[in-house]
């Protein structure tokens, strides 16, 4: 489930977004669900009356799985609660059908326009940090409807954001690498508009690096498909690919499905095989089986389970040696014959991808035993650097301000004000008491640590000679500066990053108290790397203590019954 939205300007023509969402001849049929002309000119119109730059939300919302009518209509109606989006200011929404570049996904997506300018005042619609609130959305609504979950940039969020019921289902996306696309979409509409196929270029270049054993042998390949390999003009260090055109298409690492890293290992090292250096879904060095055919799906899977675990428990016994090396890791892999049926070859793909997910996950957790073991980091040394590392990623956020407070009481700050004060009134009075003296000096010294304060003198306010004007006007600053210290600390604690920063501060020291207490290391290895994971596993290892406790507890009564009975009936 994918859920886009960008802002049109207020100089759009309403005509050409209505005849787009109503009349696009590039889709197969359209339902127009809500909205007309007059809306969207309405919207646009009001905005420009405002001096707005924006005047419409467009929503837009596909998935990869079927959605029915009921649940086109439903996402439309997660959209507006999320954004607290009345139905007076829904502009138009229909639902497209279009062949899509990726066969297999829906081919029907939603349109959604939302008012963004307010037609009475000028106030535009708030939509902060928009791209986790439409995350949200989407996950919550692939756990609802039993869709494959989508893994986001955004999905650490979007963990925080849900109700408890969702939280074990998303704390899986948060494991691992953020997501990057191929093309960016300036990419893929500038592609489109050129007549490309994006997503089949996109197809036949992980293709050819699939099937090449090196590096030498991909840039070869990939020139017989008119495709080229150069260097970046804004980053000459960055490697692109270009077209039979000179048509930019994206960087290498990306339209692999490599890191940035380990394409430097592969530039480094062109002749060696690839297979050295990174996992791919399928190895160069895999052996065919030959009496496959008589395998199911399942039970090819089921077949090659066993020699799978020899595999991994060999490559356990041998990766951690007192060296601390880290072998590769490469389980064995099947190939596809020719006189194999459809079905059966999708068996062996299904069957090398799973095995090389599960060689990828078995490095990593191999690597990070080896930095534990090379750091030597005591239990509390790990422990402690678990919240410093939480509050180094909040390092940006401004400090609370007047965190003590005394420095908010009214009553506090007006003995402050006077003490910086007093003393110069009194020197000022002394010296314009005696004969022939004005006092200038002391005077112009007790103005200008008035203007400091920026505190404006009352007219018919005498604060010189009249000891309750000056108190008067000293508790009146004194109160106004409390008033705006109160205010800018409530504007602090309402912002949204703080209110994330203390929510997970609250849960980090809570799953910190507990892996203390409990000393459990499995669990502060798991937390030093990803401490929402961690914080989702001590929530599923309290409910299961307690689930013992009250298990016990049961027991315990139960066998005081029992004993109860036995005494009376003796």
């Amino acid at each position: 489930m994918i859920i886009e939205s960008n802002p049109m300007v207020a100089t759009s023509s309403a005509k050409e977004i209505f005849a787009y969402i109503s009349e696009n001849s590039k889709n197969e049929r359209i339902e127009l669900l809500e909205g007309n002309l007059w809306t969207i000119e309405n919207a646009l119109v009001d905005a420009q009356q405002f001096n707005r730059k924006h005047g419409i939300r467009h929503f837009q919302i596909s998935s990869k799985e079927t959605l029915s009518d009921e649940q086109f209509r439903d996402m439309i109606r997660r959209v507006k609660e999320e954004f607290d989006i009345q139905d007076r200011d829904v502009v138009f929404s229909a639902i497209h059908t279009f062949i899509r570049s990726d066969r297999d996904a829906d081919k029907r997506h939603v349109h959604l326009g939302v008012r963004m300018v307010n037609a009475e005042n000028g106030r535009v619609k708030r939509f902060d940090n928009i791209y986790q609130r439409q995350e949200k959305i989407s996950r919550i609504a692939e756990i609802d409807y039993g869709f494959a979950s989508v893994k986001g940039k955004h999905n650490k969020a979007v963990w925080h954001c849900v109700d408890d019921k969702y939280k074990e289902d998303i704390a899986k996306l948060c494991e691992g690498n953020l997501p990057h696309a191929a093309m960016s979409k300036g990419t893929i509409r500038k592609l489109t508009k050129l007549g490309k196929n994006t997503c089949q270029i996109k197809q036949d270049i992980k293709a050819i690096f699939q099937h090449s054993e090196t590096f030498s042998k991909f840039k070869e390949a990939i020139k017989t498909k008119g495709y080229q390999i150069t260097n970046g003009t804004k980053k000459p260090e960055m490697l692109i690919i270009v077209d039979e055109d000179n048509n930019f298409l994206g960087s290498v690492n990306r339209l692999v499905g490599i890191k940035k890293k380990e394409l430097d290992s592969l530039v480094a090292s062109p002749d060696s095989l690839i297979d050295n250096f990174i996992i791919r879904h399928a190895h160069s060095d895999t052996t065919v089986v030959n009496n496959l055919p008589k395998f199911t799906h399942e039970e090819s899977l089921k077949h090659s389970s066993v020699e799978q675990k020899a595999s991994v428990s060999s490559v356990k016994n041998n990766s951690v040696a007192s060296s601390g090396s880290i072998s590769v890791v490469h389980s064995e892999k099947a190939q596809t014959s020719e006189n194999m049926t459809k079905e059966q070859k999708q068996a062996i793909y299904d069957f090398n991808e799973n095995e090389a997910k599960k060689d990828e996950q078995l490095r990593i957790t191999l690597a990070e035993q080896k930095k534990f073991n090379e750091s030597q980091l005591s239990f509390d040394e790990l422990l402690e650097s678990l919240l410093n590392n939480f509050e180094s990623g909040y390092s940006h956020l401004p400090k609370e301000p007047w965190s003590n407070p005394q420095d908010r009481v009214a009553s506090d700050i007006e003995q402050k004000l006077h003490a910086r004060l007093d003393d110069l009134r009194d020197a000022y009075l002394k010296k314009k008491a005696k004969w022939f003296s004005r006092g200038k000096a002391e005077l112009k010294a007790f103005n200008d640590v008035l203007t400091l304060l920026k505190i404006k003198q009352l007219d018919n306010f005498d604060i010189i000679n009249n000891q309750n004007d000056f108190n008067y006007l000293l508790k009146n600053k004194a109160a106004a500066i409390s008033n705006f210290r109160e205010r800018k600390r409530r504007d602090w604690f309402n912002s949204l990053d703080v209110c994330n920063y203390l929510k997970y501060k609250q849960e980090v020291k809570r799953l910190y108290d507990y892996i203390k207490k409990n000393n459990d290391l499995e669990l502060l290895l798991k937390s030093y790397k990803n401490p929402y994971y961690g914080y989702q596993m001590m929530l599923l290892k309290e409910k299961q203590e307690d689930d013992i406790n009250k298990n016990n507890r049961r027991i315990v009564e139960s066998v005081k019954k029992v004993k109860s009975k036995s005494f009376d009936y003796n």
